[in-house]
């Protein structure tokens, strides 16, 4: 099945991950991996794997990697790493109303909260990676949307970095002690503190890049349009997440939170899901 052609933007077509005014040599360049198999990338192809052995051929032909897929697998490995080390660990050892209670459960748990760290950090560079791929994909729907889409993923990733540099001093913390002090406990809180306070404004641009991806996946054809949609509200709903705590009081537990919090859920994990399966589409939605 050949990876479609997104349409003329004046610079040459864009042809699985490769542009189609390469020099003819560096078309189609081959890699021998062994005697049976072969990667190849071609310039209207993208990454192709052959395999020769019967046996292993009737398993898989032809596998290839996409610029579309490619999106897919990296923001099914950020989403997979975001909820290990933004979810599953801190359910696991953050207790805000009870410090030296929760630098308890760090010490007990430390190889859990440093594995969060470690994940933390392959996450946010991956999302480093995302949006450049993404990039790609979409300029050609629209270069300023496409550019918004990418600084502003980026613009998040100094405050998640600052984000990791207070938990990796909360796990310094807890190391040496004999015991979690009430001392220890109220430093603990104040890391903890500063930790979110940071992923609450990063969280201001992880909903931000999702409008303009979702509206360039809508106009490129490279999403549905229930998806794209989905997105583009995701992304006022990751800022009502920011904003409610500010102007109401027990808002985690109101409604609203829940309402604010549900697009995103769907639309990032069916979009991760959509590009991992179905690639770039067979034909690009043509500009007007």
């Amino acid at each position: 099945m050949d990876i479609p052609q997104a349409p003329e933007q004046g610079r040459g077509k864009r042809t699985g991950g490769f542009r189609a005014g390469l020099p003819s040599p560096f078309r189609q360049l081959t890699w021998p991996i062994s005697k049976s198999a072969r990667l190849t990338a071609c310039a209207g192809t993208g990454w192709t794997l052959t395999v020769s052995n019967p046996l292993y051929r009737s398993v898989l032909m032809t596998l290839r990697l996409s610029d579309g897929r490619l999106a897919g697998l990296l923001y099914l490995l950020l989403v997979l790493t975001g909820i290990f080390s933004l979810i599953y660990v801190p359910s696991q050892v953050i207790d805000l109303d009870d410090p030296v209670r929760m630098l308890a459960l760090i010490r007990d748990n430390r190889s859990l909260f440093a594995a969060g760290i470690c994940v933390g950090l392959t996450a946010y560079v991956i999302y480093l990676a995302l949006p450049v791929v993404l990039y790609r994909v979409l300029a050609p729907y629209g270069q300023s949307a496409a550019r918004l889409m990418v600084l502003f993923a980026l613009a998040s990733v100094p405050m998640t970095f600052l984000a990791l540099g207070e938990q990796l001093a909360l796990l310094d913390l807890v190391t040496g002690e004999n015991g979690p002090s009430e001392a220890a406990g109220a430093q603990a809180l104040v890391r903890m503190e500063t930790y979110f306070r940071y992923t609450g404004l990063a969280s201001i641009f992880w909903g931000l890049w999702l409008f303009p991806l979702g509206w360039l996946g809508w106009r490129s054809g490279l999403l549905p349009h229930v998806l794209g949609f989905l997105l583009m509200i995701s992304c006022i709903g990751f800022l009502i997440e920011f904003a409610g705590p500010l102007f109401m009081s027990g808002y985690s537990g109101s409604l609203l939170s829940t309402i604010a919090g549900t697009p995103s859920s769907f639309a990032e994990i069916g979009t991760c899901l959509w590009l991992l399966i179905m690639g770039e589409p067979k034909t690009w939605r043509k500009i007007t």
